[in-house]
């Protein structure tokens, strides 16, 4: 998973703390979607069965994401 990776290794203040943060599971309508982890403003969300093009591969999961997430 080189996204979380690469968010685990970005140089900020608060690095230390995002290393840390454990990854929790996200559910949408009761059914295992993705994971997501959260610190100081940095984010980072996993969607399962999903390439590239998300939304394309699981839109309903990929619309939750969006009004969770970003839209906070």
């Amino acid at each position: 998973y080189g996204g979380y990776e690469l968010a685990r290794e970005l140089n900020w203040k608060h690095a230390r703390h995002f290393k840390k943060t454990p990854i929790k599971e996200w559910t949408v309508n009761g059914k295992r979607a993705g994971q997501y982890t959260r610190s100081h403003g940095l984010s980072f969300v996993r969607i399962y069965d999903a390439g590239h093009e998300a939304p394309f591969y699981q839109p309903e999961n990929s619309l939750y994401m969006f009004d969770k997430w970003i839209y906070m």
